[in-house]
């Protein structure tokens, strides 16, 4: 037993090795894939050397998809998802990046198109981080800060800035 803490202590990447998400559900979408939805997601690494890495959603179209128990905490390991399914059209968003002891957050708008995935990116500059929305399929950046937003939509609700 003493051991299975050791290599725990030492290797802390292997042990928390990343679970397969289970997303948050927006409304109008379901958790099964579809080609009708557009899925945005953030990551969760835990590198055996490095700092470990998260990208989670803390906020889409006004709602908190926090889940305030560790019974009902997602796979990830945290109280909010790394994964959303969405229906296509404009949605707000609020994404929390942890690298090691540092976090941040930033609040972006997004148009969404069905069939296609979004990936919320973040770069380690040491001290800070920029991040960002691109297309998974070809990289493209999109979307942008919630204070740019072009044309705010009627019924869509912004996520508080953080």
């Amino acid at each position: 037993m003493k051991y299975l803490i050791l290599f725990a202590f030492l290797f802390p990447g292997l042990v928390l090795a990343k679970k397969p998400s289970i997303p948050y559900v927006g409304e109008g979408a379901s958790e099964t894939v579809s080609p009708s939805l557009a899925i945005i997601q953030g990551y969760v690494k835990m590198p055996l050397l490095g700092r470990p890495i998260s990208v989670i959603i803390t906020c889409l179209d006004g709602v908190s998809p926090e889940r305030k128990n560790f019974v009902s905490a997602y796979r990830n390991g945290h109280r909010y998802p790394d994964k959303a399914h969405v229906t296509p059209g404009r949605h707000y968003l609020t994404a929390e990046y942890n690298i090691g002891p540092f976090s941040g957050s930033s609040s972006f708008w997004l148009d969404t198109k069905a069939d296609t995935t979004y990936n919320i990116k973040v770069k380690d500059h040491g001290l800070s981080a920029t991040i960002w929305l691109e297309n998974a399929k070809d990289s493209s950046v999109v979307g942008g800060p919630i204070k740019d937003a072009p044309d705010p939509k009627p019924g869509n609700k912004a996520c508080p800035m953080p």
